[in-house]
């Protein structure tokens, strides 16, 4: 699987970033941090998985791979 996928949703394109494999306290931050904060609307996944959380990022806004991939990656620095 690559790390960041779209795909069309009926009119709107789902963007997905795989984030893997987290420990459960990790997981329940970055939901913290970047879900619902901008207005790219990050909507969070976290599934249990042996270990902690599988954690995906998704949002249907309409931008390119990098622009929306750059937004995560400001968000989760910005909260350090």
């Amino acid at each position: 699987m690559e790390l960041i996928t779209q795909r069309k949703v009926g009119e709107k394109t789902l963007t997905i970033i795989d984030v893997g494999e987290v420990h459960t306290g990790q997981a329940e931050r970055i939901k913290e941090n970047v879900q619902g904060k901008t207005y790219m609307d990050f909507g969070i996944i976290a599934a249990p998985s042996p270990g902690g959380r599988h954690v995906s990022v998704q949002t249907t806004y309409e931008g390119t791979k990098e622009d929306i991939m750059g937004m995560f990656v400001y968000l989760m620095a910005a909260s350090i």
